[in-house]
């Protein structure tokens, strides 16, 4: 037998892939292959969390079409990757995504990560599209005029999302992180008079639902449970206009006149203390 030469080697072993996915249905990896692709695609992208805003420059690269496309049919939220195929994905790789965003991805205020145990797995696939499309993590450069700083926990996220390199991947986290569970998140912010906020909850609930739950028609994500630090800290992005100003992002540019009008301080506080009643009802 001829014994082949190391060219007609390599083009075999770039031929297996490709054989490899002839004998496998379509959409569907070798079960020993999948936890071992989503766990590198995974620790790439959150190893690093730490680092990687000061490593990492620019917008990224442009959103994904046919993930935000096909979201409309994953309606479910709290989607865990729960099949034996996933388990050691789950088992081994949780621990990244908790570096920022808290023990069962509850939220934690000193690296500015909220919670994100409970969101809908749609909810979370759009935003990290976002994050990669430069929809998130502004800079004030790029909007001047502005009342705040630069958005640093959104530069940092936006840096990391780069590395989730396709829809399976950005799909995998997702399900990973919204199926954690973590209580809903205590009040931290002191003030606000929750009866004057409920009446400055009224135009929310065509997007978020009376009881913050979301509403995923419109694209509007649960606010019961949400760290209330964090909601604060997203209305004056979107007021200031370093959220929500993207021509392609439809669903920030719909909520940034909303949030416009809270220039006063004490109209916001008032409204997070309404949305904290909502995340106290929800508390099991």
């Amino acid at each position: 037998m001829t014994r082949p030469t190391p060219t007609a080697a390599r083009s075999a072993q770039a031929a297996r892939p490709a054989q490899a996915a002839r004998q496998h249905p379509a959409g569907e990896q070798p079960t020993s292959a999948r936890p071992v692709r989503r766990r590198m695609a995974w620790a790439l992208a959150c190893a690093g969390m730490a680092s990687a805003a000061l490593i990492l420059g620019g917008q990224g690269p442009s959103a994904r079409p046919a993930l935000l496309a096909n979201s409309a049919a994953n309606t479910a939220p709290n989607t865990a990757l729960n099949t034996a195929d996933d388990s050691a994905f789950v088992a081994d790789d949780y621990r990244y995504c908790t570096t920022c965003h808290g023990a069962g991805a509850r939220g934690n205020p000193a690296t500015r990560a909220p919670r994100l145990a409970g969101l809908s797995r749609w909810y979370v696939e759009r935003q990290i599209v976002a994050f990669q499309a430069g929809w998130r993590g502004a800079r004030t450069s790029d909007h001047p005029g502005t009342a705040l700083d630069d958005d640093p926990g959104g530069l940092e996220m936006a840096s990391v999302a780069t590395m989730l390199a396709d829809d399976e991947a950005i799909s995998a986290a997702a399900a990973l992180v919204t199926g954690m569970s973590a209580p809903p998140a205590a009040p931290t912010l002191d003030g606000g008079d929750p009866v004057r906020g409920a009446a400055l909850y009224d135009p929310c609930v065509a997007c978020h639902g009376p009881d913050g739950a979301g509403v995923r028609e419109v694209g509007g994500p649960a606010l019961a449970g949400q760290n209330d630090w964090y909601l604060k800290r997203q209305m004056e992005l979107f007021r200031d206009g370093l959220r929500g100003a993207h021509d392609a992002d439809t669903a920030g540019r719909t909520m940034a006149p909303f949030a416009a009008p809270f220039s006063d301080d004490d109209a916001l506080a008032d409204l997070i203390a309404y949305i904290n009643t909502l995340s106290a009802a929800a508390t099991p």
